[in-house]
C-alpha cells in the first residue's frame, strides 16, 4: 500500500491527477511485468499497458519510473 501511495503522490507531482484505483492498478501491473522481464522495463510497460487508457505517454511513464 505505500508503494501505490508513493506512485500516486509521484503522479500528482508530475500533473497526473488519476484516482487511487487506476494508480494502484498501474503499479500492480508494474511489478507484476518486472517479474517477467528486467525490473525497470516491466516496470514501465506494465504501468504503461494501464496507463495508456487515460493518455498517458510512454516518455512520461519513462521520466517517472527513473524519477523514482
Amino acid at each position: 500500500m505505500l508503494v501505490v501511495f508513493r506512485y500516486w503522490r509521484v503522479l500528482s507531482h508530475f500533473g497526473i491527477y488519476l484516482p487511487w484505483n487506476v494508480a494502484a492498478q498501474a503499479s500492480v501491473a508494474g511489478h507484476a511485468a518486472g517479474l517477467v522481464v528486467w525490473s525497470m522495463v516491466g516496470q514501465v510497460a506494465g504501468r504503461q499497458a494501464i496507463l495508456e487508457r487515460f493518455g498517458l505517454p510512454v516518455v512520461l511513464n519513462t521520466s517517472i519510473a527513473l524519477y523514482e
